[in-house]
C-alpha cells in the first residue's frame, strides 16, 4: 500500500524550514535579530533602546551607538552587524528622547523636536547606562560611538556618569559628524535675536518648523543633507515613514537650547574629555559646522571626503573604511578578535 503523499503546504513548510537552517548547517551564524527594549524616562516618557548580540563573539567589552535627532535604530543596522562580524558580542542603539520610538513629554504639543533643557538628554543617556547594567549584566566600560546631537549628550552626560557611575565611563568614544556648532546664522546668534526668537518661539508653537528647515523626509534625495547614496536614502526613508517617526523638523528653543550648549561643552566638557576619541568630519556636511578646534591630546580628527552629514548611510565605499577604523581603534590594546 502505498503511503499518503504528504500535503504541498508540508513540503513548502519543510522547504522553508531547510533554507532558513542552511546558515547553521554551513557553520555560519543567522543574521541577528533587532531586539527593541523600553524604560520609563525621568519625564514619564517611554524611552526606547535596541540591541543585538551574539554572545560567543570574543569582545565582551559592549558598544553602544548614541543616534542623533530624526535618526532610527534601523539606520545603523549596517554598522550594528558589522561590529558583529568584527567580534563584538552586544551593540546598544540609544534612542533620544522624542526621537524614533522614545516618547515625547506628555503635555508637549510641539509637533516639532523640542526639549526644554539640552541637559534632560543626557539624564535620558545616564539613566539608559543604569537600565543596562541592571537588566543586561553590563559591568564593563563600555565603547562608544555619538552621531551629530549624540556628541554634546555625551559631553553633558560624562560629569554625570563620573558622579554616579564611574564604572561605566566610555573606554573609547568615536564621534561620528558631531554637533560642536550648529550652522545657524550670525544674525540669529546675536543675544538680543536670540531673546526675541525665544520669546516668538514661545508663543508661536513650531515657528522653529519654518525657521529652521522642513523635514527632510519630504525634499527629494537630490537636495537631501544626509548621503550621496540614492539607496540607502531611500531605504531610510521607507523605514522612517514605516515606522512614523517622532519628528517633524526642530524647534527653535531646541536650536538655541542646543547652540548654547555645544559653545558651552566646546570650552569645557569636550576639552575635558580626557578619552582616547576618534572623530569623523565629513567634507561636505551642511548640517553641522565644521569651524571649531579642540586642543586635547586624546583626540585624533579625520575629514571624510565624499561624505555628508550621515556617514552611517554613506555609500559603501566610504562607510567601510570608516567602521574598520572605529573597530581597529576600538580594540586597539584592549580585546582584540
Amino acid at each position: 500500500m502505498k503511503p499518503p503523499s504528504a500535503p504541498l503546504s508540508n513540503i513548502a513548510a519543510a522547504f522553508i524550514v531547510f533554507f532558513l537552517n542552511l546558515p547553521l548547517a554551513l557553520g555560519m551564524d543567522p543574521p541577528p535579530e533587532l531586539q527593541r527594549h523600553h524604560y520609563m524616562g525621568l519625564a514619564e516618557t517611554k524611552n526606547h533602546y535596541s540591541l543585538l548580540e551574539r554572545w560567543q563573539q570574543p569582545i565582551k567589552t559592549p558598544l553602544i551607538i548614541l543616534t542623533g535627532v530624526e535618526d532610527l535604530p534601523e539606520n545603523w543596522w549596517e554598522t550594528a552587524t558589522s561590529a558583529l562580524e568584527y567580534g563584538f558580542s552586544q551593540v546598544f542603539i540609544f534612542e533620544l528622547r522624542g526621537q524614533g520610538h522614545s516618547q515625547r513629554v506628555p503635555g508637549n504639543s510641539k509637533k516639532a523636536i523640542h526639549v526644554e533643557q539640552f541637559r534632560d538628554y543626557a539624564s535620558d543617556f545616564l539613566l539608559f547606562l543604569k537600565v543596562i547594567q541592571t537588566r543586561h549584566g553590563i559591568d564593563k566600560q563600555p565603547y562608544i560611538i555619538a552621531h551629530s546631537t549624540g556628541a554634546p549628550v555625551l559631553a553633558t552626560a560624562i560629569p554625570m556618569i563620573r558622579e554616579s557611575k564611574p564604572g561605566l565611563l566610555p573606554l573609547k568614544v568615536s564621534l561620528w559628524t558631531p554637533l560642536i556648532r550648529l550652522s545657524l546664522s550670525p544674525f540669529i546668534e546675536s543675544k538680543p535675536m536670540t531673546a526675541i526668537l525665544t520669546f516668538i518661539d514661545r508663543i508661536a508653537t513650531g515657528l522653529g518648523f519654518f525657521l529652521m528647515g522642513r523635514r527632510f523626509s519630504d525634499r527629494p534625495f537630490a537636495t537631501n543633507k544626509l548621503t550621496n547614496d540614492k539607496k540607502k536614502y531611500e531605504w531610510a526613508e521607507a523605514i522612517r515613514r514605516s515606522n512614523n517617526l517622532n519628528s517633524s523638523g526642530v524647534s527653535l528653543h531646541w536650536g538655541l537650547q542646543t547652540q548654547k550648549a555645544t559653545l558651552r561643552l566646546l570650552t569645557n566638557n569636550y576639552a575635558a574629555l580626557n578619552v582616547s576619541t576618534l572623530v569623523f568630519v565629513a567634507e561636505d556636511d551642511q548640517v553641522v559646522n565644521n569651524n571649531w578646534s579642540i586642543d586635547n591630546e586624546h583626540w585624533k580628527i579625520k575629514k571624510i571626503n565624499n561624505a555628508k552629514h550621515a556617514l552611517h548611510l554613506a555609500p559603501d565605499f566610504v562607510l567601510t573604511p570608516i567602521l574598520r577604523e572605529t573597530f581597529r581603534f576600538f580594540s586597539a590594546s584592549s580585546e582584540s578578535p
